[in-house]
């Protein structure tokens, strides 16, 4: 039997397309085949099954060229092939060339961190998250409308920025004495170093002077470019390019963040915890980087130390305690801090530093000021970073997880401390500015899942609520809004199920109940003022 001849080099000139960037195709004569279409989709079919599912895949080590070099191997013959070196070489060398670079040694390794089927995961995921959205969109849609908003209110991540350079090197160092485990260098110091001073001590290219202690000689820390010692000791967002006049910065900026990196790591070994406040600083001003923030994730110096702090978090100083809620509120501001965020083993103890935030008036009445205060209003900003990383960055759907963990769930252990602060402490004891945060998180988190809806619903904390008398105690329209939406969405899922086994509830009553619930609120609006 005769089998057809396959060419794969007919190619029409007019269909031959370009990359991306204008470039266009290049087509290389591989020879022709007796193998038959029929033959080659079974091979095909075969080979999907056993080498070529998506948890084989990996960017460097076995991507879509690999597989065109098998395929020709198979249609060609591979000895063949080899013999005559008609395949493109470059398909394999540019990629040698990018993961040797500078740039490609960050990113590597990440990017094979990040394999084995994660793409389908991530669809999964987004599928998920859509069909969850959309089960409570029209709930939301519906608050929003009877609420008199035009829509509802977006959530946003709340990204904290140092107020001025003079700021970010007011903090000091109160240490007598500083120890770097890496090399054994003892600095001494008779007055308090402020940061900037401080990282030029540790970051001084040239080599230091030797300190004899003993009658032994301690050699001085390594060496770090002076880019990383200005990141620390000034609150800008990026690593300036004047550091480095004259030179490629772009190749310059992956080192120096790495050094960066490597320098918070020394700092917190050396110095106790109570004195961490100009090195979280150092820290916040670090995580703004994209791509700082992303080795800061995946350190595990770093990721240990600041579960440490978050332990350690009510014998921190007010500074520290500001300077790591900050940390933490710029970490929710990027996919990989956000992921960090909600990681299961440590979403917990996030949780509850965020407890220990929002009440920091209960726990140290004596030291409540305007520190405390700040802490308390970065607390709330924390709680709706959290729950957002919690719906955005969660797995599978937030639904399927409470139905697997229940009460036990992070996010439920959140909005227990959320409904506490408005529904159980007294009104004049919580800031309006806190209310207002604390109300959107909670309307983010009922309008992202309807379990998590029931569960506010159900919760204890939540039917002790008095709608006319903490509606008093708001002063701004925001505030009024959002507790007004939440109160529809509780109307609205009551009447889509039982109550005690009674029957739903028409929508000509739900319809009266909102009403009054709106005239509620505006009366006592009008009476407010």
């Amino acid at each position: 039997m005769a089998c057809k001849m396959l060419d794969f080099t007919k190619k029409k000139k007019k269909t031959k397309g370009c990359t991306r960037f204008g470039k266009q195709y290049e087509y290389v004569h591989l020879g022709r085949t007796t193998m038959s279409l029929r033959e080659f989709e079974g091979w095909l079919v075969e080979v999907e099954r056993e080498q070529f599912q998506m948890a084989h895949y990996h960017p460097l080590q076995h991507n879509c060229h690999h597989f065109t070099l098998f395929a020709a191997q198979k249609l060609l013959g591979k000895s063949a092939l080899i013999e005559e070196r008609i395949f493109p070489s470059y398909l394999f060398h540019t990629l040698d060339v990018v993961c040797g670079s500078v740039s490609g040694k960050l990113i590597a390794p990440l990017m094979a961190r990040y394999t084995g089927g994660v793409q389908r995961v991530v669809l999964d995921q987004l599928l998920h998250h859509d069909a969850e959205r959309q089960l409570t969109q029209r709930v939301a849609s519906r608050v929003a409308m009877l609420a008199n908003c035009e829509h509802s209110p977006p959530p946003r991540c709340v990204i904290l920025h140092q107020a001025s350079p003079e700021v970010a090197s007011r903090s000091v160092l109160r240490l007598s004495e500083l120890t770097v485990p890496e090399e054994g260098a003892r600095f001494y110091c008779n007055d308090h170093i402020a940061i900037r001073r401080f990282a030029q001590v540790l970051l001084e290219e040239q080599p230091q002077q030797q300190y004899h202690q003993d009658g032994a000689s301690l050699s001085s820390s390594p060496p770090v470019m002076k880019a990383a010692a200005s990141s620390l000791s000034s609150s800008s967002t990026t690593i300036s390019s004047n550091l480095f006049p004259g030179s490629d910065f772009a190749m310059l900026e992956e080192f120096h963040v790495l050094r960066l990196v490597t320098l918070l790591e020394q700092l917190t070994n050396a110095t106790p915890m109570t004195a961490w406040e100009p090195i979280l600083e150092a820290w916040r001003c670090a995580a703004l980087h994209p791509q700082a923030l992303i080795a800061l994730v995946y350190s595990s110096t770093l990721g240990t130390a600041l579960l440490r702090a978050c332990v350690g978090f009510v014998d921190l100083p007010d500074g520290a305690k500001i300077a790591l809620l900050r940390v933490l509120c710029n970490y929710a501001a990027a996919p990989h801090g956000a992921a960090s965020l909600c990681d299961g083993r440590r979403v917990h103890t996030f949780v509850t530093v965020i407890g220990v935030a929002l009440t920091w008036p209960t726990v140290d009445p004596a030291a409540y000021s305007s520190s405390g205060a700040r802490i308390v209003e970065l607390g709330a900003c924390l709680a709706l970073n959290v729950s957002v990383a919690m719906v955005v960055m969660t797995k599978t759907s937030i639904s399927r997880e409470l139905k697997h963990h229940g009460e036990g769930h992070a996010v439920c252990r959140l909005m227990t401390i959320l409904l506490a602060i408005l529904f159980v402490y007294s009104p004049e004891s919580v800031e309006e500015s806190v209310k207002h945060v604390v109300l959107l998180t909670l309307y983010h988190l009922t309008s992202s899942s309807a379990d998590l809806t029931e569960y506010m619903i159900d919760h204890p904390y939540y039917r002790s609520l008095n709608v006319s008398a903490l509606s008093a105690t708001l002063k701004t329209e925001p505030c009024r809004k959002l507790l007004l939406m939440l109160s529809i969405i509780d109307e609205l899922c009551l009447s889509e199920g039982d109550e005690g086994g009674a029957a739903p509830r028409s929508d000509g009553d739900v319809e009266e109940d909102i009403e009054e619930l709106v005239a509620e609120a505006c009366d006592v609006h009008s009476s407010s003022h």
